[in-house]
C-alpha cells in the first residue's frame, strides 16, 4: 500500500514528461521545484517517527 507522500510522487512523475513539452520555462522552473519538494516531502516524512506514526 503506498502513502500519500508515495502516490503524489508517481503522479507527478507520470506528468513530469508532458509538463516539459507543455509548459514555458518559467514554468518548467516552478514544476521541477514542486517535485524536489515532493521527494524532500517523501524522504522526510519516512524519516520521521512521529509522521511515520501518523501513516
Amino acid at each position: 500500500k503506498y502513502t500519500v507522500a508515495e502516490r503524489a510522487l508517481q503522479r507527478a512523475k507520470a506528468t513530469l514528461y508532458v509538463l516539459e513539452l507543455s509548459l514555458s520555462e518559467s514554468e518548467r522552473l516552478v514544476a521541477r521545484h514542486s517535485m524536489i519538494l515532493a521527494r524532500r516531502m517523501e524522504m522526510f516524512c519516512c524519516h520521521s517517527p512521529i509522521l511515520a506514526r501518523l501513516r
